[in-house]
């Protein structure tokens, strides 16, 4: 897209080199290389609970009960902690549970505890409701758009600074 063209939500990331991978921590990291990536635009934001809850309740609305109840999303459950939803239903609307476990949920942090399917099926209904092209970012396009280009492992430098993570603690 042409920066003139872009939702006002969305950055244009420009097309040119980026160093990834390297990260020996991380499980199944790409060696450090430097990768070509075209520009594309990405929303400069996560999608929060505040959206996904905005398209679940639109899917309610619309007569679709069934499709919605099968995208609210639930933790993975283990043999301590049962499989919870994050929203509840109440007077025909989906909200968000203030705490499921060990959760503390905000409507304005990004939603989490959804499938690959979940999230391509909110681009779909996104991009029907304002037609305009919503996709998933690729992998490469993700990280480009994190970590920059330079190669730094975190989006704001080399060290890993507990002040700029977006965490439960």
């Amino acid at each position: 897209p042409e920066a003139r063209q872009l939702h006002p939500s969305e950055r244009l990331v420009p097309a040119g080199w980026f160093i990834s991978g390297g990260d020996g921590d991380a499980i199944g990291a790409l060696p450090r290389q430097q990768l070509w990536v075209d520009r594309f635009a990405i929303a400069y934001r996560p999608t929060s609970h505040a959206d996904y809850l905005f398209f679940l309740n639109d899917l309610l609305q619309n007569g679709n009960a069934e499709a919605a109840a099968s995208r609210v999303p639930h933790t993975a459950g283990d043999p301590r902690h049962p499989i919870e939803p994050l929203y509840s239903l109440t007077d025909g609307a989906y909200s968000l549970r203030p705490r499921v476990d060990d959760l503390a949920l905000q409507a304005e942090s990004p939603v989490i505890c959804v499938t690959w399917y979940d999230a391509l099926a909110y681009c779909v209904w996104l991009t029907a409701r304002t037609r305009l092209p919503w996709r998933l970012p690729c992998e490469l396009e993700r990280e480009k758009a994190t970590r920059g280009v330079d190669g730094r492992p975190f989006p704001w430098g080399e060290q890993a600074d507990p002040a700029f993570h977006c965490m439960q603690d």
